[in-house]
């Protein structure tokens, strides 16, 4: 999720001996953190686990910033338990498939992503912030995952080089808002390509109490333009587009599975 607020002290100078921590990445620039995608067979029966809710993955030797900052992006998105993996099983990725996740943020995703590309998918994480992407390189490196390509930019300026087979916009409001984003992601989709988005949204009329829960939560994402309807740019993109409220009309997701034929 990239947000507007996303600021934080200059990374600390403490030691850099971690590669997935002293990441230098450019910024607004495509920059792989990680090496391409291996060919080696899939581990027969090997079971996948997904991160537990509301544990942000591998803590462990990060500097105090990264993850406060870190702590501060899981905090504003985690109203609704389990929202995430219902949003990946609804975008419905397969195997071998590569998949887009804009705003990836400290890569909340990444689990519930691998589990359904497997080995011989790609994940392709975008994220403006190199303290939000230092956490999630922590995780790829921790896991071993060599199919994930981590990219520090803008969604609406990110350089990519591929027609994903999918992609995903999890807690992602200013990128769903912005035209330049949603174009930009969506040139990158190979035709008839799954769709999924979530997150918050202001309430339907008769739960404006809710709203109070929603400022202090994510103010100032709730400030961005459409906040009513975060899916509309989306829509008119994306034929067929599915729209769902949860959380008593304070989210949404929307979807489309791809077109395998």
């Amino acid at each position: 999720m990239s947000t507007s607020t996303r600021t934080a002290s200059p990374p600390p100078t403490a030691t850099q001996s971690d590669a997935a921590v002293s990441v230098t990445i450019a910024a607004r620039r495509r920059s792989p953190l990680v090496q391409p995608p291996s060919k080696r067979a899939a581990e027969p029966g090997r079971q996948r686990q997904w991160e537990r809710r509301g544990e942000l993955p591998w803590r462990e030797s990060l500097p105090e910033a990264y993850l406060a900052l870190a702590h501060d992006y899981e905090r504003r998105t985690r109203l609704f338990t389990g929202w995430r993996e219902l949003l990946v099983h609804r975008l419905a990725p397969r195997p071998g498939d590569t998949v887009i996740d804009v705003g990836c943020g400290p890569g909340l995703n990444f689990a519930a992503l691998h589990a359904a590309v497997g080995p011989h998918g790609t994940i392709i994480a975008i994220d403006e912030s190199p303290q939000l992407l230092a956490v999630a390189a922590r995780q790829v490196t921790r896991r071993r995952w060599d199919n994930v390509e981590l990219i520090n930019a803008p969604a609406d300026t990110a350089r990519l080089v591929v027609h994903a087979d999918a992609a995903l916009f999890a807690a992602t409001p200013d990128a769903v808002a912005s035209p330049a984003a949603v174009r930009n992601i969506v040139e990158h989709l190979r035709p008839g390509a799954g769709v999924a988005a979530g997150g918050w949204k202001w309430p339907s009329a008769w739960p404006w109490p809710l709203r109070t829960l929603l400022t202090a939560l994510g103010s100032p994402l709730t400030e961005v333009t459409g906040f009513d309807q975060p899916w509309r740019l989306l829509a008119e993109h994306v034929a067929a587009l599915h729209v769902s409220e949860i959380g008593f009309g304070t989210g949404y997701l929307a979807h489309r599975r791809a077109d395998r034929r």
